[in-house]
């Protein structure tokens, strides 16, 4: 389970296995770090609290995560620097 909190706004709670059995189970193709992956949808839930809370509308974003157990592409070149990417990591994107 992941708990968000942002001020102003109410705790969202994802809890990654009710996802898994209750989500809306529609994938979308995205990129994260400029590899194409597919990923699940979240859920409006979800959406609308990013989005009321980066936008301030009621719509505009989407959260979705990658459900694989492993990365489905090794780690870009240019972030493998980075000391908080691993090669292990899986990915998570906001459209």
């Amino acid at each position: 389970k992941l708990e968000i909190n942002a001020p102003g706004m109410e705790t969202l709670e994802l809890d990654f296995k009710k996802l898994i059995e209750e989500g809306p189970g529609r994938y979308i193709h995205t990129a994260v770090f400029r590899a194409k992956v597919d990923a699940m949808l979240c859920g409006e839930k979800y959406d609308k609290w990013f989005s009321q809370f980066i936008l301030g509308q009621e719509s505009g974003l989407k959260l979705v995560y990658h459900p694989y157990p492993k990365p489905m592409k090794p780690i870009d070149k240019e972030l493998a620097k980075e000391p908080h990417i691993k090669n292990s990591d899986t990915v998570g994107k906001l459209l």
